[in-house]
């Protein structure tokens, strides 16, 4: 639902170069429904963002997105390279069996959840975020939402481009760019473009002193658009990606002593066992030394590299439109850990016998969506059939006790995965003013259903080699019905419910079995209303964005940490039942012509109303914390251009603040993962820009967490199984220089 540009003057937030028909010059466009409208009249909440306002915040991250979109929290997952969303309480877990209850896509395609790197935030037309359940048009796992990256499409028109060089302190150096080129006027168009990105990290590794966090990304796409008749288009994209970074390890955050308990429940301390008093010391320690300085007994590294190619035809029959998204991509990781984050080795993720070698990742996945969109009559509707195959190769070097002289264990979870998936889906928006006499007043329905055939199959090197394969077949229907009244052109009233499901399947680093490393899908329904006005107010133009709403998740997926027959697991386990409500808001208001002012605000109240869980082995625990859910979050900006003479060009300051309040990592803060408690924390952003006249070229001074919050972004809750919990810093302030070119 948020605003993306001042409100007099906003920009589509799709990649056409081009207002689509029947929408209003200025207004933002999004693609929540698989169709361009404009952001103020879709009945559901979302929030988009096109290029300008990416760059004007310095957006170069999945975690820049947490202070952009109230209600998104960013966390790191299994290392500070790989983000994972939670949004209205669903989210995944590091290391988890289950499917991301908020999923990415890529120009329409879902990206694997274990791709090797985050995506490049580089030559984007727009970021969308959609709130609540999504699974009749975005596929059955979407139990929270989805995030929506549109890249910048060719041109057929003109030669355009532009280039941007970043210079600022830990040695950030960036240089990105890309150029529009129609080769055949109206007909045949590339654009081509590219980001290289190196950083060193802020993290002291103490122990060996060097870096943790150091980053070095190579990006490269490109984009064929060929229009041959004015009903047909295709377009092509293909994106390669190459990181070598020092991996920025989780750091020792708490520990616990043997035999000490929580609430009655005995906690596992494993590093305690080996390491003695050796363990709380580190704990201290690192509270001593603050956040930008460990103690890991080896620099942890992170390779990768991805192909992802995408093609899409549409072919416009008149009153409707045939289209087909074909998506195919690769990767390849290669990560080093330790789980215990200190200097002890208690569990790492490392081959003895290589070094250089961790945690490896071979993933692809092919995916094929046919659909049919168009009107008839007062009804718009969108039908179609979908298809993908997942599969992955994991190959997991565990060692336990690394550093001791003989280690106590290493074992491999090595195993391969695969998710055939198949569903067909429809939804309609029919009008209903001329049967009501209402005007303005509209039905949506919508209803998908999915089938799933997951298999896990133990491969050479496991500890659970010889197992037979498993295979669990599950099909599930989502839905969705609404009732949205235009009450006016400036105002939109809407209410919806939805129901969507997330896939069950099995934890690969427990030994196979019915009661030991399975869990079921997790189902969801939801209830929202909300308003959106855009318009003027007091004379002023203004955006206002509202929604309230109660979600229940039946079976929730959530893993914790354990040691389960002498082998360290991630076992996801299905929680009974979790009840989420909440408030998001967002507007802007510009009061004089040079000033923009606005705020975005999030309540989310999420609790376990059904929490006893059942381990492997018969062990009850109960869920309190929910995990990765701040009760509240939100953010002020302000944008004012400078009265500056027209000679000068422009210039203008933007200050964006954000806040958020304290939030868990684990879900079992009061029985077995105490002390995973994360502190809340604020920061504050300036960018200065100067656009000089005539030759497109801008340059620009930015900072980043002004006030040099020190902060923690997330953690995992090895605790049940290491004995110790770690926890992700924050980035310090950063300071820069950016030079633009655009032609």
């Amino acid at each position: 639902m948020a605003q993306d540009q001042p409100a007099n003057t906003q920009q589509a937030a799709t990649s056409s170069s081009t207002t689509p028909p029947g929408i209003a010059p200025g207004e933002i466009v999004v693609t929540a429904q698989r169709r361009a409208e404009a952001l103020s009249k879709v009945p559901v909440s979302v929030s988009a963002f096109n290029t300008q306002a990416l760059q004007e915040r310095k957006i170069n991250s999945e975690a820049d997105l947490n202070s952009l979109v109230p209600g998104l929290n960013v966390t790191v997952g299994e290392n500070a390279s790989e983000f994972d969303f939670t949004i209205r309480g669903q989210t995944t877990d590091a290391f988890s069996g289950s499917p991301p209850g908020v999923l990415a896509y890529l120009n329409e395609v879902a990206i694997s959840p274990h791709s090797e790197t985050s995506t490049s935030f580089y030559d984007l037309a727009s970021v969308q975020v959609l709130k609540g359940p999504q699974g009749t048009l975005f596929g059955r796992n979407d139990t929270g939402g989805a995030v929506l990256y549109t890249t910048a499409q060719p041109r057929t028109d003109k030669v355009e481009g532009y280039f941007t060089g970043d210079l600022g302190n830990f040695a950030y150096r960036e240089a990105q760019g890309a150029i529009n080129v129609p080769l055949v006027k109206d007909v045949l168009a590339v654009r081509v473009a590219g980001d290289i990105t190196t950083r060193n990290g802020y993290v002291d590794n103490i122990f060996d002193g060097k870096r943790l966090g150091d980053q070095n990304h190579k990006s490269i796409r490109a984009t064929i658009l060929f229009k041959p008749t004015s009903r047909l288009t295709n377009t092509l994209f293909a994106d390669y990606r190459h990181i070598h970074d020092t991996s920025q390890n989780g750091e020792i955050f708490s520990a616990y002593a043997v035999g000490e308990t929580n609430n009655g429940f005995p906690l596992t301390a494993l590093a305690a066992e080996f390491y003695g008093s050796a363990v709380a010391d580190a704990v201290a320690d690192q509270r001593a030394r603050g956040f930008y300085k460990a103690d890991i007994w080896f620099t942890p590294r992170l390779n990768g590299h991805g192909l992802s190619v995408i093609n899409t035809t549409a072919y416009d029959l008149g009153s409707a439109t045939v289209k087909n998204i074909f998506g195919y991509s690769k990767s390849f990781t290669n990560e080093q850990a330790d789980l215990a984050g200190g200097p002890f080795g208690a569990i790492s993720l490392i081959n003895l016998n290589d070094p250089t070698q961790g945690n490896h990742i071979w993933q692809k996945t092919l995916s094929d969506e046919f659909q049919i969109q168009g009107t008839a009559g007062n009804l718009k509707y969108i039908a179609g059939a979908y298809y993908s195959h997942n599969t992955e190769k994991i190959v997991s070097p565990v060692v336990v006790g690394a550093t001791l002289p003989t280690p106590v264990a290493a074992f491999g979870y090595n195993n391969r995965y695969s998710d055939l998936s198949r569903a067909v889906f429809a939804q309609g928006t029919y009008d209903l003013s001329d049967l009501t006499g209402l005007r303005g007043l509209g039905f949506t329905a919508g209803i998908r259903y999915t089938w799933e055939k997951i298999t896990l199959s133990q491969i050479e090197g496991s500890a659970f080699l010889g197992s037979p394969e498993q295979l669990t077949r599950e099909s599930k229907p989502s839905w969705q019905v609404g009732l949205q009244e235009q009450l006016n052109p400036q105002l939109l009233l809407y209410f919806v419910t939805r129901g969507s499901w997330r896939a069950g399947g099995f934890n690969g680093t427990a030994a196979p079995g019915p009661t030991t490393n399975t869990f079921g899908p997790e189902t969801t329904h939801d209830f929202e209303i909300g308003a959106k006005f855009a318009g003027r107010a007091f004379s002023m133009p203004a955006h206002l964005n509202i929604a309230l709403y109660d979600q229940i998740v039946d079976n929730a997926e959530r893993d914790i940490y354990a040691d389960v027959a002498g082998h360290v697991a991630s076992l996801t386990e299905n929680i009974p039942q979790a009840t989420v409500k909440g408030v998001e808001a967002d507007g802007d208001i510009r009061p004089i012509p040079l000033l923009e002012l606005g705020f975005q605000f999030a309540y989310t109240h999420a609790v376990w109303s059904k929490p006893d869980v059942v381990l492997p082995g018969g062990t009850s625990s109960a869920a309190s914390s929910y995990e990765n859910a701040p009760k509240l979050s939100g953010a002020i900006f302000g944008r004012i251009d400078l009265p500056v003479q027209e000679w000068a060009g422009k210039m203008w300051i933007r200050a964006d603040y954000y806040a958020q309040s304290h939030f868990f990592f684990s879900n079992f803060y009061d029985t077995l993962s105490p002390r995973t408690r994360l502190p809340h924390y604020s920061l504050l952003n300036l960018r200065y820009q100067w656009d000089l006249p005539h030759n497109g070229v801008s340059v620009a001074l930015w900072a980043k967490n002004v006030t040099d919050k020190r902060y923690l972004v997330g953690g995992t809750a090895f605790g049940p199984s290491s004995g110790a919990n770690v926890a992700f810093p924050g980035t310090p302030r950063t300071v820069g220089v950016e030079l633009g070119y655009k032609f």
